[in-house]
């Protein structure tokens, strides 16, 4: 037997590892890095790698983990009931890290026939849900009628909370719960009740170091140019505050644009991030990149 390896795994669980692309991923034995275990012809010899250099404070105590080959998502719930989200592209050199959080705690997660299912503990019991692009909230229940109809059955799990309702698609916001059924403003054939999805997206830190200037130089963002796909609404803060951006209305899926906004004021390189994108809006949101163009005083 030859020794390729001397990472470990962590000693109070099994985690299984997960093969991307080729290469396999597993948890080490400190239970902070995610490795990326492969051989390499350069070196002739197998290399752990971790991709998680730069998200220590995301990778906390994993408890599982699981591949979603649709969404290049690799899925990571964590003993505080958070779980971890890492888009990876192997072939683009791409690890993106994101957290996710519910009104509630993940326990499990596993793939079933091309689809992410979640073991989630919510103050109703234990809910088996699954990851649908078709539901715009989270922990969403869906209630038809042959109808329209504006008095609505079946709340009694949810009493004393407060839910958020669409009615045939139009938003109706939050409502309180108090009782067995629910009473809206408009009729419907169809009833969406779950909670709001909220959304927190910013920049990192502009870096202008390596040219020459402090590392954090006063510098003034001109423009902050964003690339989208099909998005139904967006909500920046460019440094004057949250607004909502103008993007033309509803458009194909498979079509991208461009939206670009203008930036005032002078800020300091590692105090802010440049833009923020906070938002509970239900609707599609899908950013595929944003650039700023500043300018830096040396």
């Amino acid at each position: 037997m030859e020794l390729q390896t001397r990472i470990g795994s962590p000693a109070e669980r099994q985690i299984a590892p997960a093969d991307v692309d080729g290469a396999t991923l597993f948890v080490g034995a400190t239970g902070r890095d995610l490795r990326e275990f492969l051989f390499t012809d350069t070196e002739q010899a197998y290399q752990a790698a971790d991709i998680a250099v730069l998200s220590r404070h995301l990778m906390l105590d994993p408890l599982e983990m699981a591949f979603d080959q649709t969404r290049r998502v690799l899925w990571i719930p964590r003993n505080d009931g958070k779980c971890c989200a890492v888009t990876i592209d192997r072939n683009s050199n791409v690890a993106a890290w994101s957290l996710l959080e519910t009104e509630g705690s993940f326990q499990a997660l596993a793939m079933h026939e091309g689809g992410l299912l979640m073991l989630v503990e919510r103050h109703s019991g234990l809910c088996l849900e699954r990851l649908s692009n078709a539901a715009i909230l989270d922990h969403q229940q869906t209630f038809t009628s042959p109808t329209p109809k504006d008095g609505w059955e079946g709340f009694a799990q949810w009493s004393g909370e407060r839910r958020f309702v669409i009615a045939d698609g139009v938003a109706l916001g939050e409502i309180e719960i108090d009782g067995d059924e629910v009473l809206i403003d408009r009729a419907a054939n169809a009833l969406a009740v779950g909670l709001p999805f909220v959304h927190a997206i910013e920049g990192l830190p502009l870096d202008f170091g390596a040219r020459g200037a402090a590392p954090d130089a006063p510098y003034r963002p001109v423009r902050i140019s964003l690339r989208v796909g099909s998005t139904d609404s967006l909500t920046l803060d460019a440094g004057a505050g949250f607004r909502a951006l103008d993007l033309g209305g509803p458009h194909d899926a498979d079509r991208t644009q461009d939206v670009s906004v203008r930036a005032l004021g002078w800020r300091r390189g590692l105090q802010y991030p440049p833009w923020r994108i906070t938002q509970q809006a239900p609707g599609a949101l899908n950013l595929l990149s944003v650039t700023v163009e500043a300018k830096v005083n040396i």
